[in-house]
């Protein structure tokens, strides 16, 4: 998975990051009903887990699944971009977060470098490998 974490450290809203995509690409897609649709199905992931500890970190997964859920219309998003919309990446945004880009395998993960690449560009941001 690769994590684009902005350079000056302010994590932009998903509509600011699908405007500076479409900056840099001919096809960007922002799909806010999507987003709220996989937002809600990850929270229901996530609230089973209960509250765990990793290392010095505790994470309350049902109280981040409610805050999830109380996200406004259009504060999630699923974007799509590329140069065009047959060979688009895409990823699940909402606010408060940074861009994650997860892919299939060595290949698809070797074949989107590219975009990837200039996806962190247009939003002067470090690719990080989580």
């Amino acid at each position: 998975m690769h994590e684009l974490v902005p350079r000056d450290g302010v994590l932009h809203s998903p509509a600011d990051v699908a405007a500076l995509l479409s900056r840099e690409f001919a096809y960007v897609h922002a799909d806010p009903d999507e987003g709220k649709r996989r937002l809600h199905a990850l929270a229901a992931r996530f609230e089973p887990l209960g509250v765990r500890r990793l290392g010095r970190m505790t994470l309350d997964w049902p109280a981040i699944a409610a805050r999830m859920r109380g996200l406004k219309h259009g504060e999630a998003l699923v974007i799509r971009f590329g140069d065009d919309a047959e060979d688009a990446l895409e990823f699940l945004l909402w606010l408060g977060e940074s861009v994650k880009l997860d892919f299939a395998g060595p290949a698809e993960e070797a074949a989107a470098q590219p975009l990837v690449e200039r996806c962190a560009r247009a939003l002067n941001a470090e690719v990080v490998l989580v």
